[in-house]
């Protein structure tokens, strides 16, 4: 397959841009050209005490969590934290 690189954002095709409400996301979109819509669907979901870890050190130091995460992912409630479910229910 051939990569192609992209020299400029008006390389690219005319599109909608979704980003989440969040300000980062929202910054590395206002460089591409076209519509846009923010939607808190796209949200990180909070992860609680969890949330400045990465996901090799929650593996590491809290293996129960991690299990717990694996086991069911659309269920498991981060300590402190949000569910995908809760989510679902929340924006629906």
């Amino acid at each position: 397959m051939k990569r192609v690189y992209l020299t400029s954002t008006s390389d690219l095709p005319s599109i909608h841009i979704w980003t989440s409400t969040l300000r980062r996301t929202i910054q590395t979109a206002a460089h591409i050209s076209g519509p846009r819509s923010r939607t808190p669907l796209l949200d990180e979901i909070k992860s609680g005490f969890l949330d400045s870890f990465t996901y090799g050190e929650i593996e590491e130091r809290f293996p129960e969590e991690w299990e717990a995460r694996e086991r069911d992912k659309l269920k498991y409630r981060y300590p402190g934290g949000e569910t995908e479910k809760l989510l679902k229910k929340i924006n629906t």
